[in-house]
């Protein structure tokens, strides 16, 4: 018996051409940490930190959310190894 072979066969059986696996449940750790890349790779590309009267709308959102996660400690110090901007550097 080879395993290899009976498996692939079995995959590739039709009846389970629609199963596909649990899509993983996104948790709001990862939302904190996808939200706070976006800032960093904003500041990355345009060379200067977000600005409260920022020219467009994008900017100001990413100086609020640069703002609450400055003024929470325990965020701060979740999310330093992420922090590719240097923007949580005291």
């Amino acid at each position: 018996m080879n395993w290899n072979e009976d498996l692939i066969e079995l995959f590739n059986d039709p009846i389970l051409a629609d199963v596909k696996p649990y899509a993983e449940r996104i948790t709001s750790d990862d939302r904190l940490v996808e939200s706070f890349v976006e800032v960093c790779e904003w500041v990355l590309s345009n060379g200067y930190e977000p600005r409260e009267e920022g020219a467009d709308f994008m900017e100001r959102k990413y100086y609020r959310r640069l703002l609450s996660i400055r003024n929470d400690e325990e965020q701060s110090a979740f999310l330093k190894n992420h922090d590719t901007a240097n923007l949580l550097t005291n």
